[in-house]
């Protein structure tokens, strides 16, 4: 485009801009004039009664409640990067499959039925069935009064679901409760089995990152990672730190759901990518303590969190999810099924990796 166009085109486009005016709808009601309007009539049957006055006081953004998840059964799991060679590993989305499913079963109020997830199995996209779950205390409640139910049951349902028994969060600080559980249950989870430098690069940013946000009146990290080197990236270890974020997701919309008994997280301190693969690099020379030598706050907060987290990891328990490899078997690990929607003749061979297979064995517990 010739630069007599684009002043042509950025003259009409602002004419255009002048001419707009924002049509007045029900929106202006909704966050301005109490009492809260009513939602149309085909959407009552599908939105809570304690919904619409919660959306107005900000308390959770509108996709709490997934449309497409009621209506139409159906979830487009967020596929994350990952490197190219490394498709024998699983979507990380897999990791906090539970989660999910506990989601549905509170959405879907225990009607029943599958949910159809599209999540990628190596290059490809496949669309899977998924079993809602209702377990233990989360029996007890109804879509339509979870505001209503006791904190302490819709609590107990995020620990139960995470894998965490409440005294392990014992001294914790409240907004930070829910990271500590989430990694609790990525520690004895994620596949391959993240090793210790893994963990420790994780608590050592949430650690430094609770203390900036304590003493700086920023809203993140922003640009405070910028003078760090920027190593070759390790596929493996961005996967497991995939794994974690896809598991903080998931577990951050139940507890939404369940009107936050949980404390909500301040999230821009809590994960910095740069800055946790930096950490994970410095970890194999170095200890905590030798790269921040300088600081007994962050250590102190770092140990705090190891020590909650670490005794929680015994792997022996781990909720069925699949392995690399299993699709062929009908995903028998996670009870799903799996319907190809795009053609597939090289799954077999993902799973014959044998040097994955030997880290994969040399980190079991």
């Amino acid at each position: 485009m010739s630069q007599e166009e684009r002043k042509e085109l950025d003259t009409k486009l602002h004419k255009d801009m002048q001419k707009y005016e924002i049509p007045s709808t029900s929106l202006d009601e909704f966050f301005s004039q109490p009492p809260v309007p009513p939602l149309p009539a085909e959407m009552l049957r599908l939105v809570p009664i304690w919904v619409p006055e919660a959306l107005a006081r900000e308390d959770f953004g509108a996709n709490i409640l997934d449309y497409d998840i009621q209506v139409n059964r159906r979830k487009f799991l967020r596929l994350q990067v990952e490197p190219l060679n490394l498709q024998s590993l699983q979507s990380s989305n897999l990791t906090s499959k539970h989660i999910r499913q506990v989601l549905y079963g509170l959405l879907l109020d225990q009607g029943g039925g599958e949910v159809e997830e599209v999540d990628r199995v190596g290059k490809e996209l496949v669309s899977v069935q998924v079993e809602p779950l209702v377990e233990e205390a989360a029996q007890t409640l109804r879509r339509n009064y979870l505001r209503q139910a006791g904190r302490a049951v819709r609590r107990q349902v995020c620990l139960e679901t995470l894998g965490v028994e409440e005294y392990t969060l014992k001294g914790v600080l409240a907004h930070l409760q829910l990271p500590v559980a989430v990694t609790c249950y990525w520690w004895r989870g994620a596949s391959p089995n993240p090793d210790m430098k893994l963990l420790e690069a994780l608590l050592m940013v949430m650690a430094e990152g609770e203390l900036k946000r304590q003493n700086e009146r920023t809203t993140g990290w922003q640009g405070d990672t910028n003078h760090l080197s920027k190593p070759p990236l390790d596929g493996v270890v961005a996967h497991s730190f995939n794994q974690w974020q896809a598991c903080l997701k998931d577990a951050s919309q139940l507890n939404l759901l369940l009107c936050k008994p949980l404390s909500e997280p301040h999230y821009a301190w809590l994960y910095q990518g740069r800055l946790v693969h930096w950490w994970q690099k410095e970890l194999q020379t170095k200890t905590p303590e030798e790269i921040v030598h300088h600081d007994n706050l962050v250590i102190r907060l770092y140990k705090s969190l190891l020590e909650k987290v670490r005794p929680s990891g015994g792997r022996a328990k781990k909720r069925a999810r699949t392995e690399p490899g299993d699709e062929d078997d009908g995903l028998r690990g996670a009870q799903v099924s799996v319907k190809k929607r795009f053609t597939n003749n090289d799954r077999k061979d993902r799973s014959r990796n044998p040097e994955l297979a030997r880290k994969q064995e040399g980190k079991r517990w």
